[in-house]
């Protein structure tokens, strides 16, 4: 047999172990949600920190006895951050409508940005170390 041949057997062998993606793609969107989570418990401190809260929002939440940390009330929007997965993809999201906005911010409304979720390269580097991780286990369990 050769070289090309062993190779591609071997490429076989491993893509038939690594087989299902669910596995590693459920992996990958728990570390999403964790570092979310994380982000969201240090007010941003995985991204350097969120905005502060304008004067008068920190007035009325003070009024009202909630939290003085931004995105901190009832707890709602950091719990509707919720992981997701198939074969195909692994993420993170949220289906309120509010989780944008303060993704992304809204400048005509004096909203700044205060990033909840890793962002696309920050993703793509967990990924390959979750994917990295899975296939070194399905060439050890194939002995290759």
């Amino acid at each position: 047999m050769g070289i090309r041949e062993d190779v591609s057997r071997r490429l076989r062998a491993l893509a038939r172990l690594v087989g299902d993606t669910r596995v590693p793609n459920r992996r990958l969107a728990v570390q999403f949600q964790s570092w979310a989570f994380r982000n969201f418990d240090s007010a941003g401190g995985k991204v350097g920190g969120w905005a502060p809260l304008a004067p008068s929002t920190a007035r009325e939440k003070a009024r009202k006895g909630y939290s003085p940390k931004p995105l901190l009330r009832t707890g709602h929007l950091r719990t509707s951050l919720l992981a997701f997965f198939d074969e195909h993809m692994a993420g993170i999201g949220s289906e309120m409508e509010i989780a944008e906005y303060h993704e992304e911010g809204v400048p005509e409304n004096n909203l700044p940005a205060r990033r909840m979720l890793p962002e696309r390269e920050e993703a793509y580097d967990m990924g390959i170390l979750v994917y990295g991780q899975h296939i070194a286990a399905a060439r050890a369990r194939a002995g290759l």
